[in-house]
């Protein structure tokens, strides 16, 4: 539905009344016009519902979605013989994932052919972070599902590369299991997914050592992603840290959003999510909540003004860079530990003569029709908020260089000062081009 844009999506949408928990359980109803227009305010395309857990829900918040020109997707998991449950009841109850469907069909159906009805209606979030053994339900569901309601996104959203391996593969006690190989690539051999999906929170606050830390394979869980997603033509999403959770950092500046979203472009990444839009209506100790985009009672915070800065940016240039596949990425200014776990960084590439940067950079590649396109995106973690100096000269005859959301014509050597967390987005352009195009 968001053809030609890349797709920001608020998960975690405005929740309905009496959804929280603890001091939060009274919290009024949340989903109105009101609420769904400052996500549009925002920048977003899309929403996803998780407090939504009764049919009426639902509907309000496509009829709020529509009213402002959003798409909503549904989260199916609380309802008796929901999508999420006959997944689960597979390996719970014994019985076939066919047979479950046969069980449960005409409740389902009586759900979503209602939420078929209304235009917003997008899709569904149809399992979270499923290990590999749930993989041939996930495939028998989404057969059914596609075929009832074609055209509707069915998407499933897998586990980061920081899970473990009991995690990834759903047996107990496993001790080894390869990411790449048993998990991604196989959920793409079994599923045959419309689009891929995954997170991958890499900004953490180390309590114990009282420092700011970031997950060293972030970058490699991107690269596999990008790899997967240019071999098999399917796009991938992924989810940004939003809020301030468990040992995770709250999200408060321009530099941790445009961090995200940056880098996620720089290896192709189509759709950025939130995790999450509002904050959660729980804080138990272990939880450790403290805000999102908004707060518990719609307010915006800082993070949600720099989220539309960024969003902002990259309309900028999303026409120009949506017609560019992504062929590989570049390195530049480290060590960092990052870089060392790449597998497929590229050392050199024809489009690019020199390339130097004086702090961590990531140089994302993309192609069309021989022309070439690069991403360059401050890699300094955000919280250091240092600067890039880049320096690039490229084999072409001129550039055009998007950055902060403004565009300007330069030589083939560029010279940029990448402010943290930042990103520019560098057009190539050939005299033979420009000769075609008069």
């Amino acid at each position: 539905m968001n053809e030609g844009k890349l797709l920001f999506v608020a998960y975690l949408s405005p929740p309905p009344a009496k959804v929280g928990n603890g001091e939060f359980a009274d919290n009024p109803n949340y989903i109105d016009e009101k609420n769904y227009r400052t996500m549009i305010d925002c920048g977003f395309d899309r929403a996803i519902g998780l407090f939504e857990n009764q049919v009426p829900h639902y509907i309000a918040g496509m009829r709020a979605a529509e009213k402002v020109g959003m798409d909503y997707l549904v989260r199916d998991q609380f309802q008796d013989g929901s999508i999420e449950g006959i997944i689960d009841d597979l390996q719970r109850s014994g019985k076939s994932c066919e047979r479950l469907l046969r069980e449960k069909e005409r409740a389902i159906c009586d759900r979503f052919d209602e939420y078929a009805k209304y235009p917003a209606f997008s899709g569904i979030l149809a399992s979270d972070e499923p290990p590999a053994s749930k993989f041939a339900a996930i495939r028998t569901v989404q057969d059914w599902f596609c075929g009832r309601y074609p055209g509707k996104e069915f998407i499933v959203n897998l586990l980061p590369t920081y899970a473990n391996a009991e995690q990834l593969s759903g047996d107990e006690g496993k001790e080894n299991f390869d990411y790449e190989k048993d998990y991604v690539n196989a959920f793409i051999d079994i599923v045959d997914p419309q689009i891929l999906s995954y997170d991958h929170y890499a900004l953490i606050y180390d309590k114990k050592n009282d420092e700011n830390v970031m997950r060293a394979d972030y970058l490699r869980n991107l690269e596999i992603f990008a790899e997967c997603s240019r071999r098999t033509g399917k796009p991938f999403y992924n989810f940004m840290l939003t809020i301030g959770h468990l040992f995770y950092r709250t999200v408060r500046a321009y530099e941790d959003i445009a961090w995200q979203v940056y880098t996620s472009l720089a290896y192709g990444c189509t759709g950025m999510q939130t995790f999450t839009y509002w904050t959660l209506l729980s804080n138990g100790e272990a939880e450790n909540i403290t805000s999102a985009l908004v707060l518990r009672d719609g307010g915006k915070t800082q993070a949600w003004y720099s989220m539309r800065q960024v969003i902002s940016e990259v309309r900028a240039f999303e026409k120009e860079f949506l017609k560019y596949r992504w062929c590989g990425a570049m390195v530049a200014g480290g060590p960092d530990a990052n870089f060392g776990q790449l597998q497929h960084a590229l050392s050199a590439h024809p489009a690019i003569a020199e390339l130097k940067a004086d702090a961590p950079c990531v140089v994302g590649i993309f192609e069309r029709e021989g022309t070439y396109a690069l991403l360059i995106a401050n890699f300094t973690d955000p919280i250091e908020k240092r600067n890039v100096r880049v320096s690039a000269k490229m084999n072409a005859d001129g550039t055009t260089v998007y950055y902060r959301g403004k565009r300007q014509k330069s030589a083939l050597t560029i010279s940029l000062e990448l402010e943290s967390g930042a990103g520019a987005f560098v057009l190539l352009e050939y005299l033979s081009d420009k000769e075609n195009d008069l």
